[in-house]
């Protein structure tokens, strides 16, 4: 078996992981954000996604995610909208 240039414990650990490609990373982070939505229901079951939006990003901000909100903002709504029956108009 050949030795490796660097057998420092992080570059040989890291030899045998999957490397993350652009595309399954971003794929993770729409999970991320449908999830964020999906989770949001219970907390915010009386209101539409328009009137809650402003909410759910800043949670997605706090939550640490930097990817920009218009990028994931369609996943975040089909997570909150998910399976939820139309919500009787209910203003803040």
């Amino acid at each position: 078996m050949e030795r490796p240039l660097d057998d420092s414990t992080e570059v040989l650990a890291l030899q045998n992981e999957r490397v993350a490609t652009p595309e399954s990373s971003f794929a993770e982070i729409l999970r991320r954000a449908f999830r964020h939505g999906k989770r949001s229901q219970g907390e915010f079951n009386l209101w539409t996604f328009d009137e809650i939006e402003s909410e759910l990003r800043a949670g997605w901000v706090l939550n640490g995610e930097m990817t920009d909100w218009h990028k994931v903002r369609g996943y975040v709504q089909m997570g909150f909208e998910h399976g939820r029956k139309e919500p009787q108009q209910h203003r803040r």
